[in-house]
């Protein structure tokens, strides 16, 4: 099997949805996909990925990976959907997220897709993932202030290399105000590669724990999600 494609998955602010794209989307492309998927949580400062998953209490997290006191094997729990999860701790001190890289290369001949959740700010986390995927993923709603914040990311990624594959337009038709996917797409240069709309089925899914794409297969969210995987 070849390396794995490593897949950074950036917002420029919290609350956009990021986290729930990872949980969704690594969990279709394990489920129905049948691909070998591993979703880590990069974001070191506040992992929620294995709170969307209903994994808690899990004896070690990508911090502990990174302090070398395990194993990244010894981190990686399976989700009942098939994917493969390396979660975040918090309140955990001396982290140098610097590592990140090394750390993931060391698993890239064991799957087919690496998605690494990371922090929604410009800061030194954000560039961790960016360094080490092979291509990110833009994660944005459709408002003005959201989508311009953008800039800011997608010049970091253009800083450090990386290509981008393109926006993931998230909670799309909350409100006749929000941007088309014409005018998001003129704004930040790129494409657009799903438009996951405002269901409720999602927001149903994370109080549950549960992506919606297990809850609720055939919601309007998770046939989008459906197609979006069709792109990996």
């Amino acid at each position: 099997m070849a390396d794995a494609k490593v897949y950074g998955i950036l917002s420029a602010k919290g609350g956009v949805g990021k986290t729930t794209i990872t949980a969704n989307l690594g969990s279709i492309l394990a489920r129905e996909f049948k691909k070998k998927v591993l979703a880590v949580d990069a974001n070191i400062e506040v992992p929620n990925l294995h709170l969307y998953l209903d994994m808690l209490g899990l004896p070690s997290s990508l911090q502990n990976v990174i302090k070398d006191e395990v194993s990244i094997a010894h981190s990686t729990y399976i989700h009942k959907s098939g994917l493969a999860v390396v979660p975040g701790s918090f309140l955990e001190e001396g982290v140098d997220v610097t590592r990140l890289k090394n750390i993931i290369d060391l698993v890239k001949g064991l799957y087919e897709i690496i998605l690494l959740d990371s922090h929604p700010h410009v800061d030194k986390e954000t560039r961790a993932v960016i360094e080490s995927s092979d291509e990110v993923l833009i994660v944005t709603n459709p408002w003005i202030p959201i989508v311009t914040s953008c800039l800011l990311t997608i010049k970091l990624v253009n800083e450090v290399g990386t290509p981008i594959k393109g926006i993931i337009l998230n909670k799309v038709g909350r409100s006749d105000e929000e941007m088309s996917a014409r005018e998001v797409e003129d704004s930040l240069g790129l494409p657009i590669l799903a438009k996951i709309p405002a269901d409720i089925n999602v927001y149903r899914g994370v109080e549950k724990r549960t992506p919606v794409v297990v809850e609720v297969p055939k919601s309007p969210a998770s046939k989008e999600f459906r197609r979006l995987a069709k792109l990996f």
